[in-house]
């Protein structure tokens, strides 16, 4: 079972984390930028089963479930 929530932090990037807290403590830990700059708008939780691009090839997509599961 995934005990995880996956925290979409901005336009481009996301964080698997168990809390909204852990994931933003992790992004500014990881990017070096500060709150303002990381998060230009609300962080939303995304759905485990939204299917994204398995790979840069961008030939098929996966759900995200899948790739938290398999880590």
């Amino acid at each position: 079972m995934v005990e995880v929530q996956i925290f979409q932090m901005n336009e481009y990037d996301a964080v698997a984390a168990k809390t909204e807290e852990q994931a933003k403590g992790f992004y500014l830990w990881f990017t070096g930028m500060d709150e303002e700059e990381a998060f230009p708008d609300e962080i939303t939780v995304v759905h485990l089963d939204k299917r994204v691009w398995a790979d840069e090839s961008m030939e098929s997509k996966v759900a995200i479930k899948n790739i938290v599961e398999d880590r």
